[in-house]
């Protein structure tokens, strides 16, 4: 892990979408779907393969929702897409991961899961949408992030752009119900803490420093503290190695006091050892 280590990269895809994938819990499915349908779109979802090579799953993945466009198990199943790819560690395999990347936006931005669609829709079905939204950006992201490390930092730019816009529509339709922040803070907790990783990882360090910084001042207990505070830390690295001593000293001292099993503090030690 030791060649991740410099600010970026690998680790932050992974325990930032470890913390995301621990705050996911089922919900009650409601499928809109003409009567005797219902049935077979619920037979057929249960059939997904929950294992196995990843292109075999984007292809059921795909095929399902070209079968379903815009029904509410169809967002889960491009949820459940997102989620593979987030905490299945798959940033090597950019291929893979940029032919997720093109078959949620082909989606996502078609007629059928269009936003206004679902503007008299139910609670529940609004907020799959947008958390659906939420999680194409960190795909994006963690694309954006593997197309960097492999050099190609301009292109990676153009991709943390649309990572930016996709957050947007979805702080837009968030801010428009301000009741869901009592239903599901944790979008509102992904929404922030994904747009200062995008901003970190064009380079934008200061804008990403005030964004971690007030993620941390927003959300104290969010399982995303861990990786904020690294990424905070780093961002002070970049910006001012030698006068911002103290405050990085005191990230990396609650990274060990408050979080010392996690993968961030891993790292700073890990860091340390290589000095």
């Amino acid at each position: 892990m030791n060649k991740f280590v410099v600010f970026l990269g690998i680790p932050l895809i992974l325990t930032a979408s470890m913390a995301w994938g621990q705050a996911i819990e089922p919900r009650p499915v409601a499928p809109r779907q003409p009567e005797g349908q219902i049935s077979l779109e619920v037979q057929e979802y249960q059939r997904l393969p929950k294992s196995g090579p990843v292109a075999k799953r984007l292809s059921a993945f795909q095929s399902f929702v070209d079968r379903y466009p815009g029904t509410q198990l169809s967002l889960r199943v491009i949820r459940d897409a997102a989620i593979f790819f987030i905490l299945q560690d798959t940033g090597n395999d950019l291929e893979s991961l940029g032919e997720c990347v093109q078959w949620m936006g082909k989606h996502l931005e078609s007629p059928a899961f269009e936003w206004a669609r679902y503007r008299q829709a139910s609670d529940s079905l609004i907020l799959d949408r947008i958390e659906t939204h939420v999680l194409y950006a960190r795909v994006l992201a963690s694309y954006a992030d593997a197309i960097s490390m492999g050099g190609a930092a301009e292109r990676s730019a153009g991709v943390y752009n649309r990572a930016l816009t996709v957050l947007n529509e979805a702080q837009t339709e968030w801010d428009n119900h301000p009741n869901f922040y009592r239903l599901r803070s944790d979008l509102a907790e992904g929404i922030d803490f994904t747009r200062a990783w995008c901003l970190h990882g064009k380079g934008n360090y200061r804008d990403a420093l005030r964004g971690y910084t007030n993620f941390l001042d927003r959300f104290p207990s969010s399982d995303f503290v861990p990786a904020a505070l690294w990424n905070a830390s780093q961002c002070l690295q970049v910006l001012d190695p030698s006068g911002s001593q103290q405050r990085m000293s005191f990230y990396h001292q609650r990274l060990e006091e408050e979080f010392p099993g996690s993968p961030e503090t891993a790292m700073l030690r890990s860091l340390r050892n290589s000095r």
